[in-house]
C-alpha cells in the first residue's frame, strides 16, 4: 500500500538522455533506470527497471518494462513484466492530429494523455480522462525551481496520489520523447 506524504513526487533525470538516464525521486521514495539491454543492426532494445525495488531481491533490478526500436529508430513493442509485448502504435494511439500528443491506457483502468508543449511550466504534460494532471516533465528544471528545489537536471513530476503508475508514467514518456526527437 502506498504512503502519502503530502508531496508529489520529484524524479529528477540528471542526463536527459533517452538511451541511458535515472530517475531518482529527491526523498528516496522510488527510482528507475533506462538501460540499453541489445543493439543491432535490426532493433535497440531498452530495459526500465526499478532500482529501489531491487533492495529485496539481492540487489538485483526489477525490471518494469521492455522497449523494442526497430532500424531507423522506428517504433516496435512495449512489454510490461510479464504480460505480451503490445505495439508502441498501439499502446500510444494518437490523441489529436500531432503524434505529439498520444494517449494510453493505465493499469488502473484510466486513459492517460502525454502532450507536447513549446512553451509554459513544463515540455511535457500528462492528464487523465478528466484532464487533472497528473505527471509532468521539465527539461530545463523550470517545476523543481517552482517547488523551491534546486535542480539542474531534468525533472519529472507525479502527483502523489498517481505514484502507482510512475512505472507506466516514465516507460511512456521515454517513447513519447522518442518520438519527438527521430520525428515520427
Amino acid at each position: 500500500m502506498a504512503s502519502f506524504v503530502g508531496m508529489p513526487i520529484f524524479l529528477e533525470d540528471a542526463t536527459g538522455d533517452l538511451t541511458n538516464c535515472d530517475f531518482v525521486d529527491y526523498y528516496n521514495r522510488m527510482a528507475f533506470n533506462v538501460r540499453c539491454s541489445m543493439r543491432n543492426s535490426e532493433c535497440v532494445a531498452y530495459v526500465v527497471s526499478d532500482t529501489l525495488a531491487s533492495a529485496g531481491r539481492g540487489g538485483l533490478a526489477v525490471p518494469v518494462a521492455y522497449l523494442v526500436f526497430g532500424a531507423n529508430h522506428a517504433l516496435r513493442t512495449v512489454q510490461y513484466g510479464q504480460k505480451p509485448a503490445v505495439q508502441m502504435e498501439q499502446y500510444l494511439v494518437k490523441a489529436a492530429r500531432s503524434s505529439l500528443s498520444r494517449r494510453f491506457p493505465g493499469t488502473d483502468g484510466q486513459e492517460y494523455t502525454w502532450t507536447f508543449q513549446s512553451d509554459g511550466d513544463c515540455e511535457w504534460n500528462c492528464t487523465n480522462g478528466s484532464g487533472y494532471q497528473v505527471a509532468a516533465y521539465d527539461a530545463e528544471s523550470k517545476l523543481s525551481r517552482n517547488a523551491g528545489n534546486e535542480s539542474r537536471g531534468k525533472q519529472l513530476f507525479i502527483d502523489e496520489q498517481h505514484q502507482h503508475l510512475a512505472g507506466e508514467l516514465v516507460t511512456s514518456l521515454i517513447i513519447m520523447r522518442h518520438i519527438r526527437k527521430h520525428a515520427l
